[in-house]
């Protein structure tokens, strides 16, 4: 391989990571800081490939490891651009920081505790929740209107009858004319949830497929594939984005991994297989320690603080004494 290319491989190989979130810590703050570096220009992105190529190559490839060892990113302030996207070199995949006249896909994605309104080409809006993204293939609007989620989010979809408007992840496909729905589709959930708001969605299941109108929901668990529609005050599974934080149905496990997308708290959960009990519960702009509070005497969870770090007993673990 010409060594010339070597630094423009490993930071295709980088951003890819990045986008599929397998990144390391440190490594993610870095991209993060280049990102949130970015300033508004007036310049297209088609006078500026070149040097948005240069930029990210001064300021995060000449700072990389050399092969076979881990890749981290040292931010240096350099060329700085808005209103366009990084290339990822050498392959189509690609990431905007904002739309740009370019037929390359957008994707969109908030980190913990962040939440990010945005409208989409047909002038259909989304918001994503806490630690979620969104891919809008280049070819949105030829045909179809199709996204791919990870994580939630809340649309509004504008009416197209001529382009239906499909939100996909892993196992699921919901397919809308106009109408206003929240999905859940966390990666280490158990369950997936549609919820309207208003109009009517169609949801595709492997094997099966259901009709959802206003305040209506479907649950699905991919493991075990069962399916359950259900009535109920749809409006308040979009309360996240007023700062609520909804356990529908969660269990101990899936409280904590959303008490960590929503706050800068690191949580070491101590279970077994055995807690599957579920649980409901609503709080509303409320601190984690007055939450992980409440969760005591709901779950009886052991609570300990340990090097920054909250440690969680559940009642089928071991709890040590609190030194």
């Amino acid at each position: 391989m010409d060594k010339k290319q070597q630094p423009d491989n490993r930071i295709k190989i980088l951003l890819q990571r990045y986008l599929r979130r397998e990144v390391s810590p440190e490594e993610k703050a870095a991209v993060d800081r280049w990102f949130n570096s970015l300033e508004d220009t007036t310049l297209s992105f088609a006078e500026n490939r070149e040097a948005l190529r240069a930029s990210l190559l001064a300021g995060i490839t000449a700072q990389t490891a050399p092969a076979g060892k881990r890749v981290r990113l040292v931010y240096q302030s350099v060329f700085r651009y808005a209103a366009m996207l990084v290339i990822l070199i050498g392959t189509g995949m690609s990431m905007f920081v904002k739309y740009g006249p370019s037929k390359a896909p957008t994707q969109l994605h908030t980190g913990r505790g962040e939440t990010l309104r945005s409208q989409l080409p047909d002038g259909s809006i989304v918001t994503l929740n806490a630690m979620s993204s969104l891919l809008i293939p280049a070819d949105f609007g030829s045909t179809e209107r199709k996204v791919l989620l990870s994580g939630e989010a809340f649309f509004e979809v504008t009416t197209d009858a001529a382009h239906p408007f499909r939100v996909s992840d892993s196992t699921i496909t919901t397919t809308v004319l106009g109408t206003s729905f929240n999905i859940r589709s966390y990666a280490g959930e158990s369950t997936r949830k549609v919820a309207v708001v208003s109009g009517r969605v169609k949801v595709d299941l492997p094997g099966s497929s259901f009709t959802l109108q206003h305040h209506e929901t479907l649950q699905y668990q991919p493991v075990s594939g069962k399916a359950w529609q259900s009535q109920e005050d749809t409006a308040q599974m979009s309360k996240w984005q007023e700062a609520v934080l909804d356990f529908d149905h969660f269990t101990i496990a899936e409280m904590m991994a959303a008490l960590e997308r929503h706050y800068p708290v690191n949580i070491e959960l101590h279970s077994t297989p055995a807690d599957t009990t579920v649980y409901s519960i609503r709080f509303r702009k409320e601190s984690p320690e007055n939450i992980l509070r409440v969760l005591t005497g709901l779950t009886g969870i052991t609570v300990q603080q340990r090097n920054g770090k909250w440690i969680i007993y559940t009642k089928t673990t071991y709890a040590a004494p609190i030194k």
